[in-house]
C-alpha cells in the first residue's frame, strides 16, 4: 500500500480509535459479524494502530501509541503454568481464562506472535521517542511472551506464526541477551525452510490472509534479523512466494484463483485480505475494498500502515501476473506429500476454477475451499461459486469443468452444498447464474435453492451409501 493508501487506512481505524480506553474498538464488518460493532477492544490491530501512529508522528500521535502500548500491555496473562500464559486476552473485555477455556475462543495463544513481534517493530522503528518506562515495560512483555511459548506448541508447518515466532526468538533473544532463544528461533527457521524447499510453498497454500502474515514475517527476516543466514531466507522466499501467487492470480477478476487452505471470503474487493496491503506496499494493484462501502474482516485494515513501513519486494515475473491477466492457464500445485495435496486451477479471461485433491490434517473445516469458481457478471462484478462440506472433497480443475467427489463423513453431517453470489434460475441440472451457465451431473438429488444471509445455498442429498459426484461445467 503506498503512503496515500496506508493513510486512508489508517484515516478509517481513526474513527474506530477509544481514547478512553487508548484501544480500537472492533469495526463494522469486523470478526465475521459475530459481535456488533463497538463491542469489544482488539489487541494486535493495537499495536499495528500505534506502530503507524508512531510512524507519522503527528500531532498528539506518539502519546497516543504510548498509552496504546500500555493498555496492550494491560492485557497480558501472567498465569505460570497455564496454557495461556504469556499471552494476550482475546479482547480487552474478555474476562480471564479458567480451566476449561477453549483455544481460540477463550484466549488465543498467538497474540504472543502478534503482539510480540509489533513491539519488537515498534522499538527498531521508534525506540528512541518512546518514553524510557515505556520501552522497558515493552521489553519485559516480549521477555514473557517468548519465555512462556510451550515447546514444539508451534510446528514449521503453521506457517504464518511459525515465521513470526522464528524472527520473534532471534530478535528479542537477541535484545535481551538469551541465547538459549535465539538458537530456538535459528532452529524453527531451519525447520521452516527445509519444508519450504520441499515443494517450493507453505503448507498453508494459498491463504489470502495468512500469506500476508507470510510476507509481514518475511521482511522481517529480511530488513531487520540480527542473523544473515535469516536475513538470506528473508528474502529468497519472500521472492519465491511472490513467484508461487502470482500465476494463480487473475488481474481482471482481482482475485487469486482458488482452492483456499485458509480463506475468510471469496472476492477480495469485498472483504480484507492481508496479501492485498501488503502487495500495495509495492505499488501493486492487489485489491482493498472501498473503505467508503461497507466490507467484511474489516480489522485486518489495521496490517496496511503498518505493511508500508516494512513494504515488500515483489520480482518482475511476478508482478506482470499481478498487473494484468496474462492468458489462459491450467495449472497444477502439488502442496505436499503428507498429507498429499494437490491444487489445480483453469483461468480464462472472465472466469476461473480451483481445486484441491487429497487429504489434509487442520481445524477450520469453515476456511478451507477445495473448490470454488469466479466469474465476472455483466456488470463487471466478480461473482463466485464454492463448494461446502465437512467430509474430505477431492476436487480437479480442467478446462470450463469443476469435478468434485465429497467422501462421506464418519458420523452423519450436513449435505454437500454450493453458496453462490448471485442466482437467477437454478434446476438439479443446470444453474442459471448472471453471465454464466453451469450444466451439472451428479449421483446427488436435487434439493433445492435456499436464502442463506445475502448469497444463495443450492443443496443436494447425499445418496444412499457411497460418495457425491459433481461435474461442473461452465459456459458463458
Amino acid at each position: 500500500m503506498d503512503d496515500t493508501s496506508s493513510a486512508s487506512a489508517l484515516d478509517w481505524l481513526t474513527q474506530w480509535w477509544d481514547d478512553d480506553v487508548a484501544m480500537l474498538w472492533n469495526p463494522a464488518g469486523s470478526y465475521g459479524g459475530l459481535f456488533p460493532e463497538r463491542t469489544f477492544h482488539m489487541v494486535p490491530p493495537t499495536v499495528w494502530y500505534a506502530l503507524a501512529l508512531l510512524h507519522r508522528q503527528a500531532s498528539d500521535d506518539v502519546e497516543c501509541a504510548v498509552k496504546a502500548i500500555d493498555a496492550v500491555i494491560a492485557c497480558q496473562l501472567d498465569e505460570p503454568g497455564a496454557p495461556w500464559h504469556g499471552t494476550y486476552a482475546r479482547f480487552c473485555e474478555f474476562p480471564a481464562p479458567a480451566p476449561g477455556s477453549v483455544e481460540y475462543l477463550g484466549y488465543d495463544p498467538n497474540w504472543r506472535q502478534f503482539v510480540g513481534t509489533g513491539f519488537c517493530l515498534a522499538l527498531l522503528t521508534a525506540g528512541d521517542i518512546l518514553p524510557r518506562r515505556t520501552v522497558d515495560a515493552m521489553v519485559e512483555s516480549i521477555s514473557l511472551a517468548v519465555d512462556a511459548e510451550p515447546p514444539e506448541r508451534v510446528s514449521p508447518a503453521y506457517s504464518n506464526i511459525a515465521l513470526m515466532q522464528a524472527w520473534l526468538d532471534g530478535f528479542a533473544g537477541d535484545i535481551l541477551d538469551r541465547p538459549d532463544v535465539v538458537s530456538r528461533g535459528a532452529h524453527l527457521a531451519a525447520q521452516i525452510v527445509d519444508r519450504f524447499d520441499t515443494h517450493g510453498t507453505f503448507d498453508e497454500w494459498n491463504s489470502p490472509t495468512y500469506y500476508g502474515i507470510d510476507l509481514y514475517a518475511l521482511s522481517l527476516w529480511r530488513q531487520h534479523s540480527p542473523s544473515p543466514r535469516l536475513r538470506h531466507w528473508g528474502e529468497r522466499l519472500e521472492a519465491e512466494l511472490w513467484s508461487d501467487v502470482a500465476p494463480w492470480y487473475h488481474a481482471d477478476l482481482g482475485n487469486v484463483a482458488g482452492p483456499y487452505t485458509r480463506a475468510y471470503g471469496m472476492d477480495m474487493r469485498r472483504y480484507v485480505a492481508a496479501l492485498g496491503p501488503v502487495d500495495r506496499t509495492s505499488g501493486g494493484p492487489a485489491p482493498v475494498p472501498d473503505l467508503a462501502g461497507p466490507f467484511s474482516h474489516s480489522h485486518d485494515l489495521a496490517i496496511a500502515p503498518v505493511a508500508a513501513i516494512l513494504g515488500t519486494e515483489v520480482p518482475p515475473e511476478a508482478r506482470r501476473h499481478l498487473t494484468s491477466f496474462t492468458g489462459e492457464r491450467t495449472l497444477e500445485r502439488h502442496i505436499s506429500d503428507d498429507p498429499e495435496r494437490i491444487a489445480s486451477a483453469w483461468l480464462a479471461p472472465t472466469v476461473m476454477i480451483g481445486a484441491e485433491r487429497g487429504a489434509r490434517r487442520w481445524k477450520g473445516w469453515g476456511q478451507y475451499h477445495p473448490a470454488t469458481i469466479h466469474w465476472q457478471d455483466p456488470s463487471g462484478r466478480t461473482r463466485w461459486i464454492r463448494l461446502v462440506h465437512s467430509g474430505r472433497v477431492d476436487a480437479s480443475a480442467t478446462a470450463h469443468t469443476l469435478t468434485a467427489e465429497c467422501r462421506p463423513r464418519s458420523k452423519p453431517g450436513a449435505q454437500p452444498a454450493f453458496l453462490v453470489s448471485a442466482c437467477d434460475d437454478v434446476q438439479a441440472d443446470r444453474w442459471s447464474l448472471p453471465g454464466l451457465t453451469v450444466d451439472v451431473k451428479t449421483n446427488a438429488t436435487f434439493v433445492g435453492r435456499a436464502p442463506s444471509g445475502d448469497i444463495d445455498e443450492i443443496r443436494y442429498d447425499l445418496p444412499p451409501t457411497g460418495s457425491v459426484v459433481f461435474e461442473l461445467t461452465l459456459s458463458s
